[in-house]
């Protein structure tokens, strides 16, 4: 899966960061009600362009 195939399923991430070919794309999932709200971080790594491994931070 390219980084256009990630960010075209997943939409934007909150935050990216890139060193030598390697690309991390930071996501965060918010849930719950509005007076009790709570979120969870995932991680999508990238290396030339290609994703190499995601998960839960």
């Amino acid at each position: 899966m390219t980084k256009a195939d990630v960010i075209r399923t997943l939409g934007a991430p909150v935050s990216t960061a890139a060193q030598s070919g390697n690309e991390l794309l930071q996501y965060r999932l918010y849930a719950g009600a509005t007076a009790n709200p709570w979120y969870q971080d995932y991680f999508v790594a990238l290396q030339n362009g290609r994703v190499v491994a995601y998960g839960q931070r």
